[in-house]
């Protein structure tokens, strides 16, 4: 039985855009961006007198020169050091050279959403709901006819019966599991997303048969049984800090998750909220922190998406506020219709006063997050963006401005969001690092974001696959992606 905050997040996601594997802009059929062309593929670039920040453990690097040529840094040096034969020479004078950033999750089927990511510095993406549009998409922006980010991507969602998502494919037997991984291996799919309604024997069928076929699975912890028996099960990462919070609460709270009422829960939410107890009454810190071990022990990765809650518990206020923002010209206005409605549903159901509360609820992410950091444990930067208001490309500064609000340095910060990232996608020997030899996915950044994190949003340019975009092509591919709706 889901709890009351569980059965909230249901409705919430149950009326978004997020987990249905298609969506009314037409699930790849939608506008097709055609941004400026970049400079060839092979072109050979020198970026001098650059600050770098190499993501690979040291710090950052001032005058330097990076070489990139055929897609591939070539040489990272010091400026006086580097001849300037590059066929074009960029003054990298004041300005900050680092690894392209790796959303770890979202939600992505159609061509104008593609853009998006390359236009915030975002290179990479872990998807978490494939389709074979989307696999056709992929193979488009790997031959470069349409600007886009790496993608990662799962299948369908696997989940018991009933489902939760009227098109996810549905296991109720370990045979049947074991042959949904090796169809979806078939297909062409790079790993395995599992769901909250697998029963305990299908989930542990999965992930057996997921490791024989050479992929790793994610997602969420089944209701059979907690997040910390799917710790045991050798998940590759758990998403949205999936089950932390029923597990972790204080038991001398007398909020029981499953069976107390919503009301319970937003008696003990005023009286923290009005300092009448702490919120430590609520969660408890021991706890947190004991399961942020256990978490470590398991080599599980937890990718909070933090940005998804933020915007998950919106009052009417923050919805207009929302809605009023300058960026939503590049959501299509269907999907822009899906999280108006997914908003309204909410209202019918909630106060402001308590969609407040709901948020209040959602700090105990920042201390989880801290305690996951402190312990060790994997932390790579998602935003699950096509989740209302969680905006394709644009959510990941958000994201990083909850980590450094969490209590990480902006250094470590973007560590997840490139190098840390990279290494739980398994491609930390080609990205997320300004490393000689890795693909020269970059951005060059007019200001530094490992003083302020909000300089992340100050792009320059993008180098995508060793192309070079400029801040104007960007800002022309972000403009025919909204005159295409």
């Amino acid at each position: 039985m889901l709890s009351p905050i569980a059965l909230a997040g249901a409705l919430f996601l149950g009326l978004s855009s997020c987990g249905g594997g298609s969506n009314s802009s037409g699930g790849g059929g939608g506008p097709t961006p055609t941004p400026t062309p970049p400079p060839a593929a092979g072109a050979d670039i020198a970026i001098t007198n650059v600050r770098v920040l190499p993501m690979d453990g040291s710090g950052a690097s001032d005058g330097m020169t990076v070489r990139i040529k055929d897609g591939l840094i070539l040489e990272v040096a010091t400026t006086a050091s580097t001849p300037a034969d590059a066929t074009t020479v960029i003054d990298g004078s004041g300005k900050v050279l680092m690894p392209g950033l790796i959303d770890a999750h979202v939600h992505v089927y159609d061509d104008y959403e593609m853009p998006l990511f390359p236009a915030n510095g975002v290179t990479t993406v872990r998807n978490m709901w494939g389709t074979p549009q989307l696999l056709t998409l992929r193979q488009r922006i790997r031959s470069g006819s349409l600007l886009g980010p790496e993608i990662v991507t799962s299948g369908p969602i696997i989940d018991g019966n009933p489902q939760f998502w009227a098109t996810s494919d549905v296991a109720t037997s370990p045979a049947e599991g074991r042959a949904l991984v090796q169809a979806h291996k078939a297909a062409g799919y790079d790993f395995i997303k599992v769901y909250f309604g697998l029963d305990a024997n299908t989930f542990a069928a999965i992930a057996d048969e997921a490791g024989q076929q050479g992929l790793r699975y994610a997602g969420h912890a089944p209701r059979a049984f907690g997040v910390e028996e799917v710790y045991g099960s050798e998940i590759w990462s758990v998403e949205h800090l999936d089950g932390y919070l029923s597990a972790i609460v204080n038991p001398a709270s007398g909020y029981v998750p499953g069976s107390s009422s919503i009301e319970d829960l937003f008696a003990i939410l005023r009286d923290i909220r009005d300092g009448l107890r702490p919120a430590s009454d609520l969660y408890s810190p021991s706890e947190r922190a004991r399961l942020a071990q256990v978490s470590l022990a398991a080599d599980t990765a937890h990718v909070p998406t933090l940005s998804f809650w933020q915007q998950r518990y919106l009052t009417r206020a923050e919805v207009t506020a929302q809605k009023a923002r300058p960026e939503m010209r590049f959501i299509h206005p269907s999907v822009r219709a899906e999280w108006a409605a997914a908003a309204d549903a909410f209202f019918a159901r909630y106060t402001d006063e308590q969609l407040e509360l709901f948020d209040l609820q959602h700090d105990e992410d920042y201390r989880i997050l801290a305690d996951l950091f402190a312990a060790g444990v994997e932390i790579p930067t998602g935003t699950d963006a096509r989740n209302p208001y969680v905006l394709f490309g644009f959510s990941m500064h958000e994201e990083l401005e909850h980590y450094v609000t969490a209590g990480l340095s902006e250094m470590d910060a973007l560590r997840w969001a490139t190098s840390g990232a990279a290494r739980l996608l398994g491609l930390e020997a080609r990205i997320g690092r300004v490393v000689s030899g890795l693909e020269a996915d970059l951005i060059l950044l007019d200001a530094d974001p490992s003083v302020d994190i909000a300089n992340s949003t100050r792009i320059a340019a993008v180098f995508v696959d060793g192309r070079r975009y400029s801040r104007a092509q960007l800002d022309a591919a972000l403009e025919n992606v909204a005159n295409g709706f």
